[in-house]
């Protein structure tokens, strides 16, 4: 007899999870020179330019030697503003993407950390000193009166705050601040000892300037943003969306696959055995 019917099979895939594929590190010395050539060659000339110490436009070990020292130094100032001032317009913003990129500053790191330490340490000068005389100065913020009947009482007079384009900060003995929602600009951003004025804070959007040393009024980012720092320090960052932990993962989900498959069943009997044959 003939019986026609149905077989059916499940196939099943289960979710699984994947990690967030990891750069390629710098492990050797040779990976190191060779990560920041690749670099400054994919990046605007302007760079190299402010990265050597006689301006040329090579991209040698030399270069890398120079950007390295000085990006992982005390005295990154001068290089930072030789960049901001060197790269203009869509340069500058093709540099500040690409040196505020965490994957690409996460591996600068490594690699100038590696030339760093293979070459001899930068001899440090130090400058000559002299003590003056000490001077009587006058404070006339701080009033003290005492006599043979009485303690010894200090009064302090306030802080003065300025309003907008009132002066600021500097060096002076009692320098003014700024009232509430100001902050201080200073003309000469590496040297505060001179005053500044109170102006209305900057605030960027995503993907615009924050932070830094080298501009004379630097950005503060949004609400919700985060200013990514600079590889280079002194230079300015970029307002980002705060990112996931580097071990975020993602997970993909697949569906449940339901496979129907016809068949006919075929049965023979014959004395004295029964065959079943499936087809």
């Amino acid at each position: 007899s003939n019986v026609t019917g149905t077989i059916t099979s499940a196939v099943t895939t289960f979710a699984t999870t994947t990690a967030e594929p990891s750069p390629t590190h710098t492990e050797t010395l040779f990976d190191g020179y060779q990560f920041i050539h690749d670099e400054l060659a994919s990046l605007p000339i302007c760079l190299t330019t402010c990265a050597n110490k006689d301006h040329s436009t090579v991209n040698t070990n030399t270069t890398a030697n120079h950007l390295c020292q000085t990006a992982l130094g005390p005295n990154s100032f001068d290089l930072a503003e030789c960049v901001f001032t060197t790269c203009q317009g869509d340069d500058l913003s093709t540099v500040l993407i690409a040196l505020t990129d965490y994957t690409v500053s996460e591996q600068l790191n490594i690699a100038c950390e590696l030339i760093v330490a293979s070459l001899p340490p930068v001899p440090t000068t130090t400058a000559e000193t002299t003590t003056a005389e000490p001077t009587s100065i006058s404070t006339p913020s701080i009033v003290t009166t005492a006599d043979a009947n009485s303690t010894a009482s200090i009064s302090v007079v306030a802080p003065i705050l300025s309003g907008i384009n009132g002066l600021c900060g500097g060096s002076g003995l009692n320098p003014s601040g700024c009232v509430d929602g100001l902050v201080c600009i200073y003309q000469a951003p590496s040297d505060t000892t001179l005053p500044g004025t109170c102006q209305l804070p900057i605030i960027s959007d995503q993907g615009q300037a924050c932070g830094g040393k080298v501009s004379a009024h630097p950005a503060s980012c949004a609400t919700s943003l985060a200013c990514q720092p600079n590889f280079l320090p002194g230079l300015p960052g970029l307002c980002v969306k705060p990112k996931p932990s580097p071990t975020h993962k993602k997970h993909i989900k697949y569906k449940l696959v339901i496979r129907t498959v016809p068949c006919t069943t075929t049965t023979t009997t014959s004395a004295p055995y029964s065959t079943t044959t499936t087809a």
